[in-house]
């Protein structure tokens, strides 16, 4: 199947008589329309160049299909999508009932939040009935979120192996959102509690900061005994 001139194929244009044989016709149904939307004439308002945000937020890309003629196509059935292959994720438009306008959110977590949200920098595109719109690529920055208990973590000897009274205890501790980023460029030491405690006694802690989201606890047990650490 063809479209006339002036329109493109949007969906498959081939209809294949399947290995079944006599009325066996692929794909079914027939998933094919003609449309007189121009990417070239397509308008995309995306956010600038290199914006940041932290990880797990989500940002908003606005189309209006046009035609050749720069006029509104306001039919409803172009595909407007994002890809951001670093993910995995394909953002699909949805459309807003008038003026050709189509409206994209894109999640910085991932696929169906299954793909962590690293920080880093990435390039996502942006297509109009799967061709490249000129604005392609679209440079975006993701920084860590804040710090979270659930994505940050803890390790130190003493939590599986036990110590000696007097001896010292040290715990590293690393930062992280939740997400997994490390928090390298922030200094999150008000934000961290260490609390030893034999039954109701608490010991004092001295907390260091040894850079790139790293920290180290440190206390003395002077009893023996079971120790208890949150």
């Amino acid at each position: 199947y063809t479209c006339n001139t002036g329109f493109l194929p949007v969906g498959t244009s081939t209809y294949t008589c399947g290995p079944g044989g006599l009325g066996d016709w692929q794909p079914h149904p027939l998933s094919l329309f003609c449309s007189a939307t121009d990417v070239t004439q397509t308008l995309v308002d995306a956010p600038p160049l290199g914006t940041v945000y932290q990880a797990g937020e989500s940002f908003s890309i606005g189309v209006v299909a046009r035609n050749s003629l720069g006029s509104v196509v306001d039919t409803g059935d172009d595909l407007m999508e994002v890809t951001l292959p670093d993910f995995g994720i394909v953002a699909v438009g949805s459309y807003a009932g008038y003026g050709g306008i189509y409206n994209i959110s894109v999640d910085m977590t991932g696929a169906a939040d299954t793909a962590p949200a690293l920080a880093g920098t990435y390039q996502a595109t942006m297509l109009v009935n799967k061709r490249e719109h000129a604005i392609s690529p679209l440079t975006y920055v993701v920084v860590p979120a804040a710090a979270a208990a659930a994505g940050s973590e803890v390790s130190g000897s003493a939590l599986t192996e036990g110590s000696f009274s007097g001896a010292t205890v040290t715990l590293t501790i690393v930062v992280r959102d939740l997400y997994g980023n490390a928090r390298v460029s922030s200094d999150d030491a008000g934000l961290i509690e260490v609390v030893p405690k034999r039954g109701a006694l608490s010991l004092p802690v001295s907390l260091g900061n040894l850079g790139s989201a790293e920290y180290m606890a440190s206390f003395t047990p002077v009893e023996g005994g079971l120790y208890t650490i949150s």
